[in-house]
């Protein structure tokens, strides 16, 4: 994408609250990837527009995505699958300490796994947003 695009971009993107900003800044610091401002927002859009009641997210890495749909709407439930412990820890502290316990449930296991545990009992989702290991996304789908 072009630098100018790009900055004129960035510039127009919301503030974020300081509880997103302490996530980024930790994701940094323990070079956890996390989606960059642009894409997220973008995203964020997308929850607004379709108003999901149920977002299944696979590969929950800290929370931070999972935390940004959930502010993106509130009215939201969404399931998060994430197979590393460390990780499945950091997600449920951030998840927490946000108060979104209630609407945001993580999964600790292997996303292959868990994608058939939740077909077994025909749970169903509006949105799926798949931001795991980027060879198995077929699978995943």
């Amino acid at each position: 994408m072009d630098e100018y695009l790009l900055h004129y971009i960035s510039k127009t993107l919301p503030a974020k609250a300081e509880w997103v900003k302490e996530i980024e800044k930790k994701a940094k610091e323990d070079n956890v990837p996390i989606m960059d401002e642009i894409s997220i927002e973008f995203l964020m859009q997308l929850i607004r527009l379709s108003k999901p009641n149920k977002i299944l997210e696979i590969g929950s890495a800290i929370g931070y995505s999972a935390l940004r749909m959930q502010e993106a709407y509130p009215k939201t439930k969404i399931t998060t699958i994430e197979r590393d412990e460390n990780r499945v820890q950091q997600a449920i502290k951030n998840i927490e300490k946000s108060h979104q316990s209630d609407n945001i449930h993580v999964i600790h296991g292997d996303a292959l796994n868990e994608i058939n545990n939740l077909a077994a009992r025909n749970e169903q989702f509006d949105v799926i947003f798949i931001d795991a290991a980027k060879g198995q996304y077929k699978r995943f789908f």
